[in-house]
């Protein structure tokens, strides 16, 4: 049995295809299995084929049907229990297996069942996009059983599937224990068993059902016993899912296998292998003891001319099949080669990885230094910045100072000049004391006295002379002390108007009282140089 593992090992997202077949089945359904090879290309499948008493050959025909993306499982079941037995003319018993599917499938979750005797168009698939939550079944509703009979409204549905095509909830099917339901449901009287397996599965589901359009299961009786509107207006469907459904179900009586008036049988012939056009021939003749034999003949050459066409188009096929395969062997070549050239750079590609690694290790490590070294930056940064504060800061403190220093020297300059002014004032006045010592010195009376002033005067020379030196002292501490001189340069101004006033009242008195001037002349400029 295929397990769930080994089912998703087929690749990708798998899709599970269930069919039910005999002895008798095996034909339809292979026609049926080449219809989904034929118009599925790009999905990948699961297709389990659940059988009873299935002979060797028969196995191998069916097994044979596997692709490249379509996986073949063939499960043989035991006999059913006694109990479970159909006395149907074209329903076999192996129909009552869609019951228990989920027990015979135990590592399937979900699973889409189609009769043999169908045709997969590309558009199937759809229906494995559908959500199967709350029910146990998504199928389409049976028309004619749905027009001909109510029973199934009496007991309590509100609708009637067909179950040719189901996509069943096996996990919910094994919650509620579907198979013992169907089981205890089959032998009721008030379950009718016209149409076989399907009354008792429609009454065993209650109801839980997900209804779905009319091109996922077309029947073909509908086309002899319903107008193509009243088929419309029955299941809301437009005409292109009526013309050209998903699956076509040959459900009735007259099989496309069996006989040349099965509806759509032309359909069907699509599909069916050239190797099969014999058996088929002979199912028709047998078939057609009570048909018309000129018609039946006329199909036969038909068939014939197909065959040949057919058999034709197989030998060109086949002159292609050894040209790809001579392709084939040539491109495998080259892919041995892209394989070595690979397997070369895969090496260089772990190389480099290695490479990579120990680059990335060395990055890290730089990253790690750089992070310590923008710290440091920083850090550096806020010192740099306290610095250039308190740098700003001494510059405006220097302006400050060079602004005050530039004002002393403004003032120092301007008692310089006021000085200079006095020490000429004062050589005036030296030159007029040397006057007064000429007229004192004609007297002859004075003559005595005013040589011995003149040496006191001369005393007094010197003394300015050293008075000159401590006012140049005085100027190198005036620097410093700007508030100070301006005050003394005040109280010099004072001091020399003073003086100036002394000095002419001196004047005048040395004219009339040359004697008396004589001896207090070098006492007053001791008494005025002592006070500046």
């Amino acid at each position: 049995m295929l397990t769930k593992e080994k089912s998703e090992g087929i690749g990708g997202a798998v899709k599970n295809i269930v069919y039910i077949t005999d002895e008798g089945y095996v034909f339809p359904t292979k026609v049926s299995i080449l219809s989904i090879a034929r118009n599925v290309r790009d999905a990948r499948l699961a297709i389990y084929i659940v059988s009873v008493a299935l002979s060797d050959k028969s196995r191998q025909v069916l097994q044979a049907l596997e692709t490249e993306n379509i996986a073949i499982r063939i499960l043989a079941v035991p006999q059913l229990p006694d109990v479970l037995h159909l006395n149907h003319a074209y329903i076999s018993d192996a129909a009552l297996l869609k019951s228990c599917l989920q027990s015979v499938l135990p590592d399937l979750d979900r699973a889409l069942f189609v009769d043999g005797d169908t045709i997969l168009g590309p558009g199937f698939l759809d229906i494995f996009d559908v959500d199967l939550t709350d029910v146990y079944v998504a199928a389409v509703m049976d028309m004619v059983r749905m027009r001909n009979d109510t029973w199934y409204k009496e007991f309590g549905l509100t609708g009637y599937f067909n179950s040719g095509v189901m996509y069943l909830n096996f996990t919910k099917m094994r919650e509620d224990n579907i198979a013992e339901r169907f089981i205890s449901y089959f032998p009721r009287d008030d379950i009718p068993k016209t149409f076989g397996d399907q009354d008792v599965l429609n009454a065993a589901f209650g109801g839980k059902v997900l209804y779905l359009g009319l091109q996922y299961n077309c029947l073909t009786v509908y086309r002899s016993r319903f107008s193509t509107e009243d088929v419309l207006a029955f299941f809301q469907a437009k005409a292109d899912d009526y013309e050209s459904p998903a699956i076509l179900h040959f459900a009735s009586s007259a099989k496309p296998w069996q006989t040349l008036s099965a509806p759509d049988v032309d359909v069907w012939l699509e599909y069916v292998p050239v190797e099969d056009y014999p058996q088929l021939l002979q199912n028709y003749s047998a078939a057609s003891k009570d048909q018309n034999v000129e018609s039946l003949k006329q199909r036969v050459v038909s068939l014939n001319q197909k065959v040949e066409s057919l058999k034709q188009r197989n030998a060109s096929l086949n002159q292609q099949v050894e040209s790809l395969k001579q392709r084939n062997a040539s491109l495998n070549q080259q892919v041995e080669s892209l394989k070595e050239r690979n397997a070369s750079l895969d090496q260089k590609v772990e190389s480099l990885k290695e490479r990579n690694a120990s680059l990335n290790q060395k990055v890290a490590s730089l990253d790690q230094k750089v992070a310590s070294l923008d710290q440091k930056v920083g850090s550096l940064d806020q010192k740099v910045a306290s610095l250039n504060e308190g740098l700003e800061s001494r510059n405006a403190s220097l302006v400050a100072k060079q602004e005050r220093i530039d004002k002393l020297k403004t003032g120092i300059e301007r008692r310089d000049v006021e000085i200079a002014t006095l020490k000429g004032r004062i050589v005036g006045l030296g030159m007029t004391i040397s006057e007064n010592h000429s007229a004192i010195a004609s007297q002859n009376n004075t003559i005595e006295t005013l040589q011995s002033e003149k040496e006191v005067l001369q005393g007094i020379r010197e003394e300015l002379l050293g008075e000159k030196e401590e006012l140049q002292g005085i100027r190198e501490e005036l620097l410093g002390e700007k508030e100070e001189l301006l005050g003394e340069l005040a109280a010099c101004g004072k001091a020399l108007d003073l003086k100036r006033t002394e000095l002419q009242a001196l004047e005048e008195s040395t004219t009339y009282k040359v004697g008396l001037g004589v001896l207090a002349v070098p006492r007053m400029i001791r008494r005025l140089f002592k006070r500046t």
